[in-house]
């Protein structure tokens, strides 16, 4: 068989595997690749462990708990969710933890829209590297928990939100709180909302 054949199959299994989840998973997936959209219920968890990438191409509802991890010494946590068509929402538990990797973490969320009306975790180290935490979308709003942080302070990686002034409305609305621990966060759009920044440990914003 050629190599195109176990490609298109490898493809199919791909994409096949978009789905909702109802019911408790727990998958051991060094790369995890997806296409389609994803909808995790209320009261449900899927859980990604022993994970160094992980790619979705499509929404992603989740209304339960969502992990992904590594135990990976070397190797840091790449992850990313972008279809600039759909949306990405979370309403329960999101939680990407690479705190235990010395190279630095890249988490990438992209969507037409993104909403945040639950709690949600990214973490990591900054001792090597660039580490890079990105929730970008072109309507973006926050009524819950959202929290960026690193083990140790990186010299050169960022915090970035919301869709720049030159792709998006410019504004990010946060009726909730957005907290940074040994982070930097460049603002690049307005802010909108009653909510507030917890500039924790190590932290800086610049406006």
């Amino acid at each position: 068989m050629s190599w195109l054949k176990y490609a298109a199959i490898a493809l199919c299994a791909v994409s096949t595997r978009a789905a909702e989840i109802s019911l408790d998973r727990i998958d051991r997936d060094t790369v995890s690749l997806a296409i389609g959209d994803y909808k995790i219920d209320e009261g449900v968890y899927w859980s990604i462990i022993d994970n160094t990438l992980t790619s979705f191409t499509g929404g992603f509802e989740n209304d339960g708990s969502f992990y992904i991890t590594t135990d990976n010494r070397l190797i840091g946590l790449t992850v990313s969710i972008i279809n600039l068509l759909k949306t990405i929402s979370n309403s329960g538990d999101w939680a990407f933890n690479a705190s235990r990797t010395l190279t630095p973490p890249s988490y990438t969320l992209s969507s037409l829209n993104f909403q945040n009306t639950g709690s949600m975790w990214f973490g990591g180290d900054g001792s090597l590297g660039v580490p890079l935490m990105t929730v970008q979308s072109h309507t973006w709003e926050n009524d819950g928990l959202i929290v960026f942080s690193l083990n140790k302070r990186s010299t050169s990686g960022e915090v970035i939100l919301g869709a720049s002034l030159e792709l998006g409305t410019g504004t990010i609305t946060n009726d909730g709180t957005v907290c940074l621990i040994n982070q930097v966060y460049h603002q690049t759009t307005a802010i909108d909302g009653s909510g507030c920044f917890d500039i924790g440990s190590d932290s800086n914003v610049w406006l």
